[in-house]
């Protein structure tokens, strides 16, 4: 490690080399396997779409062949996460991420739903007369603020309907249909949508092929997810979210590395390295305070950049395969409204307001708990449903981040960012018994108050509870990586010792590197 007496930046680099030493030693000991496109792809994403784009609906004995490709995914993907890891930070970070996400979402999947008998989404066909279309103005929509027949729709050359899984199509038309039902996060198009993003009414008569009421999807929803009426508006708002996150995640990247705190976490090591006079003479309190702001504005530009991004591709490029993808209801904010915080509390700043990507595989074991296995026990939309899906929402949601840290380059405990979660949910239930216990002296109180006392308690759970999650992250060097290829912050002399625009270097940049066996050979 460089010494204590140095700018905290060449600590920085010094740490990372440690840190990619040590896992190219593993990997020459064979402890340890570098992350692998498409290898480490292959059983947990292109295994199971081929098998849902085979018929089982009329053949028992190969819906049961399911547990087959659970088995082979959760096998797989728990290797992966025992061993497997890479020079480049934020894919280190990443391989956890997918291993476990991929674990869950074809648990999903595969257990707690029947696609081929449950799954619609919407489809369009060419009109074969012209008829008169609706305004928009028809159907009002339980969620919505704002009504427009679904912006980028074209109803009046196309019909829009629910197509289910289509058993006696082509294999191609299986394979594209099972594809599609793989490649979406938050189900857009999809009848098992998540909840908060604009979406239309779902069908009346499931696997009908009804058509679809294009004009109930909402401009914005009760959460606060908005779609977007023109393309201008739609491109404007995505690149100028990825602009705002570049820049924030390049500023905050040159003050965090005059922090030793960002670059090794809590712990011995940290201690053995005094704090810079400027950081020295900050109170305690303070530095803690802005720490937890600079973890959060960093970890709301990076989601904010990365899936802005993913809806510009989707929308320019796959649009190319998927015609569907190039319209814009599909597409909404990444992030919900604030006045859920405000209204509801933590429970509004966890369900609505943070972004709901995961949403759909982290209520799977509640949904199937309570509409199927124990129905009895927890019946829909009861307390004691409520409670469940909320519990292992946050306890899958432990699982995927501390995957994440086992990946790492860094020394990572998986355990914190379970605490973390978990501190969560305890959070919104300590908050719900409160409300209830305090009802008569709350309810006669002005709606600016209440609204106070919600954020005023976000604002301290999070913050007294986010240091395990915090500890976490900077263990496993993730602010050690270099978010932007072009460091403008760094190329004024903002930096401490290194001003170089250019910030990829080669352990970043992927390779194409041949394995023992070809389907092993790829980039990494």
């Amino acid at each position: 490690m460089a010494n204590g007496m140095e700018p905290p930046e060449l600590l920085a680099v010094a740490t990372l080399t440690a840190y990619r030493d040590a896992f190219k030693a593993g990997i020459d000991a064979g402890r340890a396997h570098r992350f692998t496109i498409p290898y480490h792809f292959i059983p947990g994403y292109v295994i199971p779409i081929l098998y849902m784009s085979i018929p089982h609906v009329r053949r028992p004995w190969l819906y049961r062949c399911r547990w087959l490709v659970v088995i082979l995914v959760v096998g797989f993907n728990a290797n992966l996460v025992r061993n497997t890891s890479s020079t480049n930070v934020a894919l280190a970070y990443a391989a956890g991420l997918w291993g476990y996400w991929s674990i869950m979402h074809n648990l999903t999947m595969l257990v707690w739903s029947r696609p081929q008998s449950e799954a619609e989404r919407v489809a369009r066909r060419r009109r074969e007369k012209q008829e008169p279309q609706p305004t928009g103005t028809t159907h009002s929509g339980s969620r919505s603020r704002d009504q427009a027949t679904a912006p980028g729709s074209d109803t009046k050359q196309f019909e829009y309907y629910w197509q289910a899984f289509p058993v006696d199509g082509t294999f191609l038309e299986r394979l594209e249909w099972a594809f599609d039902l793989y490649s979406t996060f938050r189900g857009a198009g999809w009848n098992w949508a998540v909840p908060n993003i604009p979406s239309p009414q779902r069908p009346e008569k499931p696997l009908s092929g009804e058509l679809v009421k294009m004009d109930t999807i909402p401009l914005k929803t009760r959460t606060g997810y908005a779609t977007y009426p023109t393309v201008r508006d739609f491109v404007r708002t995505k690149v100028m979210a990825c602009v705002y996150a570049y820049v924030v995640l390049d500023v905050l990247k040159v003050l965090m590395m005059r922090d030793p705190w960002w670059i090794l976490g809590p712990g011995h090591l940290l201690d053995q390295v005094p704090l810079p006079p400027y950081l020295d003479a900050i109170p305690t309190w303070f530095l803690g305070v802005s720490r937890s702001l600079m973890m959060l504005l960093g970890m709301h530009a990076a989601i904010v950049g990365l899936f802005s991004l993913h809806d510009l591709l989707q929308y320019y490029i796959t649009s190319c395969v998927y015609p569907l993808r190039a319209e814009l209801w599909r597409y909404s904010s990444v992030f919900g409204s604030l006045d859920l915080v405000l209204d509801r509390g933590l429970a509004g700043f966890w369900g609505a307001c943070w972004h709901q990507t995961f949403r759909a595989p982290f209520a799977g074991p509640g949904t199937w708990l309570s509409s199927r296995a124990g129905h009895h026990l927890f019946p829909p939309r009861s307390s004691a449903a409520k409670a469940a899906t909320a519990f292992f929402a946050f306890f899958q949601s432990g699982i995927l981040h501390g995957c994440g840290s086992r990946t790492s380059l860094g020394p990572a405990d998986p355990l914190y960012p379970m605490l973390f979660f978990l501190l969560s949910g305890a959070g919104i239930l300590l908050q719900r018994a409160a409300c209830v216990a305090f009802r008569a002296w709350i309810d006669p109180l002005p709606r600016r108050l209440r609204r106070a006392g919600n954020l005023a308690y976000v604002v301290l759970w999070l913050h007294f509870t986010s240091w395990p999650l915090a500890a976490d992250l900077a263990h496993a060097g993730i602010w050690l990586l270099e978010p932007v290829p072009l460091s403008f912050v760094r190329a004024l002399g903002f930096g401490q010792v290194d001003h170089a625009l250019w910030r990829i270097d080669d352990d970043t940049t992927a390779h194409w590197r041949k394995g023992n066996h070809w389907w092993q050979s790829g980039l990494s």
